[in-house]
């Protein structure tokens, strides 16, 4: 066979797949999901609790990166309210610019008081989260979200 009858055959099955995937709603709505992001937003359809707090960062914080850089690690930190500490439970971090970006997860300590290293600012304006998760990772409620932002550093800042 010559290149061209492969790459015949290669377009053809890629056709054919293709169609088959938009054609069966589950597929679709999983390739409209990993290729498109689903641009719902935790934010707007988990309740908010007053058992889970963030208390720090706080709003109207200001973080820079390092120079010449464009992202920058913070820790999060928070109370969960001890009734609402059980088995299977877990915290989620979740950061939204233009869509919620999932940071940390983890359970929560049984004192209710936690830390969460290592979650990424990118953009410029940020939304903080917790969400409380049950076992089969389904939120249950979430905090007040906490509004910060992320300032790009020049070498004379420093």
């Amino acid at each position: 066979m010559d290149l061209l009858t492969i790459v015949s055959i290669v377009v053809t099955i890629l056709s054919i797949v293709t169609a088959i995937a938009l054609a069966i709603p589950a597929i679709r709505q999983w390739s409209m999901r990993v290729f498109l992001s689903d641009p719902i937003s935790m934010e707007d359809t988990v309740p908010v609790s007053n058992k889970l707090v963030i208390t720090e960062p706080m709003t109207g914080t200001v973080f820079k990166t390092r120079p010449g850089g464009n992202t920058r690690l913070i820790t999060v930190t928070g109370k969960l309210h001890p009734s609402e500490i059980r088995e299977g439970r877990k915290l989620l971090i979740v950061i939204r610019t233009d869509k919620d970006y999932p940071q940390s997860m983890f359970e929560p300590p049984s004192n209710g008081i936690w830390r969460a290293p290592r979650n990424r600012l990118g953009g410029v304006d940020h939304r903080v989260f917790a969400v409380l998760l049950d076992y089969d990772d389904e939120p249950i409620f979430r905090s007040a979200a906490v509004s910060v932002r992320l300032m790009r550093s020049m070498k004379d800042d420093m």
